[in-house]
């Protein structure tokens, strides 16, 4: 029984404490205290190696298919 009430008390702080942080969020940014936009921006080094990643692999898809039209072309000869 002890954690099930724990438990309860423990869903109901973190319901409470995102209403919060929701709400100071978005009075900070209202009075312009916070940029939300500098919040949800993406760190520029993930976003560069994001990009890095997404080319890398646009690049091995073009190498698959490459492979894969070779392959067939063995085949049939």
């Amino acid at each position: 029984m002890p954690l099930t009430i724990e438990h309860e008390l423990n869903q109901a702080f973190a319901f409470g404490i995102e209403e919060v942080l929701f709400r100071t969020i978005f009075e900070d940014s209202n009075r312009g205290d916070l940029n939300l936009q500098d919040i949800l921006a993406e760190d520029p080094v993930l976003g560069k190696k994001r990009k890095e990643l997404v080319d890398r692999k646009a690049r091995l898809l073009q190498i698959k298919e490459k492979l894969d039209a070779f392959m067939m072309k063995s085949q049939l000869a």
